[in-house]
Parts: C-alpha cells; structure tokens; sequence
C-alpha cells in the first residue's frame, strides 16, 4: 500500500480533525496512514475527535510534534511517505522555513492541500501543492486562479437514529417541556458567535446551550 501521512495542525473538536477522522476511517484499508500533529493545543481536554484518530491508525504511526518543528522532516525520513496531505493550508500554520523546505521543488512525495477556511487570499498564496483537495464548491471558485488540479471532496452525509429526547434531556437535568437550541463549536471572532447570544436575549421563552 502507498504510505500517505496527513499533517493536521491542530486535533481539538471542529471540522477540520473530524473531517480528517472520515477521510481516515474511509482509506485506511487502502493506505498505510499516518498522521502528524502539528501542536497539541488541547493540553489532554477536548480530545474525543483526537481519540478517535487514534483508534484508527497505529500508535507507532502518530506523531505530536514539540516546539522544534524540524522534527517534521525526521518523521518524513523515517517514513519516506508516497503522498503528504496537509489538512490546512501551510501559510495558516507553518512557519516559512517548514514550508519552504516541506514544498522544496525536489521533493519525492506527492503533496495535497485541503482547507477548512473561506478568508484566504489567494493572490498572496506562496506555496503550491500538486493538487488540492477542497471542502466545498467555494473553494474551487475562491482559487479559480491558480492553476493546479482541484477536486471537490465532501463530509458524506450520515444518517444517525435519533435517541430519545426526553431521556436525554433528563440526563442532563433539563426541562423537556421547554424548547432546547444548542450551539456547538470552537469560540472565535471570525464566526460571529455573538449573533447565538442575541438570538438568546431575543427568545426568552427557549433555553439556549453553548
């Protein structure tokens, strides 16, 4: 099997570690995965996604990098992977001499990018993989000019069976005669979380959770 190593900067909750997880648990029997963590920003919270990751591939086969980053280049040479996959764009998360040295003309491994942001300016981009593997129909457009090859590579859809609400909601102590809104992800200025709270101090006769 062709040994692909995926570098993910972070494996806290968020899409970007859960879509990484899918992507594993689809091609693990087809490749020989590896993962690297770019920074453990969790400090051992928020890790049921990370866990998950390390259910899926060998514990000899993941790697948490420490401050020096050049750590990265001796697992590519213990590794010598076929294809790396940067599951963010290397201008978000690298510093410039990883980059330059990871994406040195010369290299003799296939390399992918996958990003799980919509803000980048492409005309700035410095570094240029051999192919990119996008989220979403958005990021074909937003990067229309660059001329590389782009795929569309989507979260597949699941279905799951709805567990019982009043159960649940007992569980927790809540009220299951009242309406429950749930808002779930990482704070951050860029998603405009403040919009969930006004829609609280709107709707008194909900209860909303964070």
């Amino acid at each position: 099997m062709k040994k692909i190593l995926f570098i993910a900067p972070h494996l806290s909750t968020g899409g970007l570690p859960q879509y990484l997880t899918k992507k594993i648990e689809l091609i693990k029997d087809e490749f020989d995965v590896y993962v690297v963590e770019w920074v453990d920003c969790t400090g051992g919270r928020l890790v049921v996604t990370k866990n998950k990751i390390l259910d899926l591939v060998d514990k000899n086969k993941f790697f948490t990098l420490g401050e020096d980053k050049k750590e990265l280049f001796d697992v590519i040479n213990k590794i010598i992977p076929d294809i790396i996959h940067l599951e963010e764009i290397p201008e978000y998360f690298m510093d410039d001499d990883i980059a330059r040295k990871l994406y040195s003309v010369d290299r003799n491994y296939f390399l992918v990018e996958t990003s799980h942001d919509s803000s980048m300016d492409t005309s700035t981009k410095i570094f240029f993989p051999d192919k990119f593997m996008f989220v979403s129909n958005w990021q074909i457009e937003q990067y229309k000019n660059i001329d590389i090859p782009k795929v569309l590579v989507e979260y597949p859809i699941e279905y799951i069976d709805r567990p019982s609400r009043e159960d649940a909601l007992k569980h927790l102590d809540l009220d299951p005669s009242k309406k429950h809104i749930l808002h779930i992800g990482l704070f951050t200025s860029r998603k405009n979380q403040k919009e969930f709270f006004e829609y609280a101090k709107a709707l008194p006769e909900y209860e909303f959770h964070s």
